[in-house]
């Protein structure tokens, strides 16, 4: 198996062991925001809580 899919299958189950019901999913988008902020990409929610994360084009390959 190749790398790569072991760190994003680590993501999913991270993302997946997070309770999320229809109008609850603060817990999700503060998990998404801690990791946009790992990787500097800026974010912006609006309010009603949208989430918007902006990561940048590049010619490298991100190693999650």
């Amino acid at each position: 198996m190749h790398p790569k899919i072991n760190v994003i299958l680590n993501l999913f189950e991270q993302i997946n062991a997070i309770p999320r019901c229809s109008k609850q999913e603060a817990r999700l988008r503060e998990w998404l925001q801690h990791w946009a902020d790992q990787y500097h990409f800026t974010h912006q929610t609006d309010n009603v809580g949208n989430l918007c994360i902006r990561v940048p084009a590049t010619t490298m390959v991100l190693m999650w």
